[in-house]
């Protein structure tokens, strides 16, 4: 993708954002509302266990050894079994999930290659990301659908290198929300981060830029350059080292 090409995504969505994202509001004010709820009958359910516990062993205490040992035993065996194959069962479970959300995840990700790459007229590009909102709401966490949503708020057209890194900034902490949705650790994977130059601008600069740390010295030493300065230093960088990888 050229450094002259924006990421272009303000589809007319304005409406479905602003009602997704005041879902997701309200749907952090009653996870804290379950979660109160959650210790509170987790201490009721404690304070039951304990006193049928009590009156248990009250009635165990009083049979045969033998008995009661080989009791015990058998109980510890079982309930081991069980928990072994839940455990084995939550495993499997999660990396189906997995494999699925690796596979729409990337499937993502070339549609967007293929959107920065061609001129496709925005009335094509709009069903295409509402048909990509609607599977990354089921599919993605919270991150991945913040970030997927901050892709419509990117400005139509961008002047300068510190407008454009607004674009770099969104793209990549969306990937890096992607990569942890799918439990791939992003530790020591961006480096180099600064005051006004994140993590999430540097992992989108080198997705997205033929010279990611061209336009990284450009971005920390002069902000303001014109985007039509930056394309020329990227082309002359082109020809003397070649695209970076």
């Amino acid at each position: 993708m050229t450094s002259g090409t924006n990421l272009h995504l303000s589809l007319g969505l304005d409406h479905e954002l602003l009602v997704v994202m005041r879902s997701m509001e309200l749907s952090k004010l009653k996870e804290v509302g379950k979660g109160l709820l959650g210790l509170i009958l987790l201490a009721i359910l404690a304070l039951g266990t304990w006193w049928v516990l009590r009156a248990v062993w009250s009635e165990l205490s009083g049979l045969d050894k033998s008995v009661f040992a080989a009791l015990i035993t058998g109980t510890l065996v079982a309930s081991g079994a069980i928990w072994v194959k839940f455990i084995e069962h939550k495993h499997s479970v999660e990396a189906q999930f997995r494999d699925a959300k690796v596979e729409l995840f990337n499937e993502f990700m070339g549609t967007l290659d293929k959107m920065g790459s061609e001129d496709i007229p925005a009335e094509e590009m709009i069903p295409i990301m509402k048909e990509w909102k609607r599977r990354i709401l089921f599919w993605g966490g919270p991150k991945v659908m913040r970030g997927f949503l901050s892709l419509s708020t990117l400005p139509t057209n961008t002047k300068t290198v510190g407008e454009m890194s607004r674009s770099m900034q969104v793209m990549g902490k969306l990937i890096l929300a992607m990569r942890k949705d799918v439990g791939l650790s992003n530790r020591g994977l961006v480096t180099g981060a600064t005051k006004g130059v994140s993590k999430g601008t540097i992992m989108g600069a080198r997705y997205m830029l033929r010279q990611p740390d061209l336009f990284l010295a450009c971005l920390r030493k002069n902000p303001s350059m014109p985007i039509e300065e930056f394309t020329i230093l990227e082309a002359l960088a082109d020809r003397e080292t070649g695209p970076s990888s």
